[in-house]
């Protein structure tokens, strides 16, 4: 255990730093970082809280963070187990929540969607053949206007006449008559084919904002779609945003500090202060 003490001295004044400046550098107390290079890590809050500090120490000073940990745990005698808060599943690693009910939904409109649109067509189908057919019996063909009987022409029949008497006078002739001139067949009018209306189509987004806001003092992990992309010790009134599009996973050293807010939705302090909770959201 001695050893890891003079490790980490050995270091920091192998670069030049003195324990104040590596304070400044880490965001770590003076207390704490005198407390590590002596091997005092039962002085330091937590065993959680003497991991990341001295993850983020060795680090700092380019030493192998996790070898150092590795021994500060065989030291202890612990192991570094995650544990999870009451409410929150237990993960074993990305889990397919299976088909969505959004999903379901979007797949049945479409579905009816093209059956509609199949409907319409088949019967505009149907329209346009029964339309052409009604205009090639409508139409006269050439033959039939041909053998059509010509307009009759009136004869006028002589009528005998008497001998001239001088009291009767000669009748008139009857005038020829016409008749009146066929009338053309109508023609059927096609009326235009309504066309389909386009339905509209279903969309879907999914998409995870995850906001946190630190009221004291707090080591954090955070975990976006299986991939780790943050780990370190955030101070009060400092403020974080992660996006997702499967689940988010955040673990806090410190519960009584730190606020989230997800998609929008205020979920309050994540516990206790000094409690260890992991949570995931989807």
């Amino acid at each position: 255990m001695a050893e890891l003490g003079r490790q980490l001295q050995a270091a920091r004044e192998a670069r030049g730093y003195s324990v104040v400046e590596a304070a400044q550098g880490t965001h770590i107390r003076a207390t704490y970082i005198a407390a590590m290079e002596q091997d005092r890590f039962e002085d330091l809050p937590a065993p959680v809280y003497a991991r990341g500090f001295l993850r983020n120490y060795a680090t700092f000073l380019g030493l192998d963070a996790e070898d150092l940990v590795a021994t500060l745990d065989h030291a202890l005698g612990t192991e570094h187990k995650p544990r999870r808060s009451r409410n929150s599943p237990e993960i074993a690693g990305p889990v397919w929540p299976g088909p969505r009910p959004r999903a379901i939904a979007g797949a049945v409109v479409l579905v009816l969607i093209f059956a509609f649109v199949a409907y319409l067509f088949h019967q505009y189908s149907d329209f346009v053949a029964t339309s052409s057919q009604g205009v090639f019996a409508a139409t006269p063909s050439p033959t039939a206007m041909a053998i059509a009987p010509a307009i009759p022409i009136a004869t006028v029949t002589p009528i005998p006449t008497l001998p001239p008497s001088p009291v009767a006078a000669a009748s008139p002739s009857a005038a020829p008559t016409r008749p009146p001139p066929p009338t053309p067949p109508p023609t059927a009018t096609v009326a235009p084919a309504a066309s389909p209306t386009p339905q509209p189509t279903a969309t879907q987004s999914a998409r995870l904002a995850l906001a946190m806001q630190f009221t004291g003092p707090c080591w954090l992990r955070v975990t976006v779609d299986g991939k780790q992309v943050f780990e370190g010790t955030l101070q009060a009134g400092t403020s974080k945003t992660w996006d997702g599009s499967q689940f988010i996973t955040i673990r806090v050293g410190n519960a009584g500090g730190a606020m989230v807010t997800f998609n929008g939705r205020s979920e309050g302090l994540l516990g206790a202060s000094g409690q260890v909770v992991e949570k995931t959201y989807h």
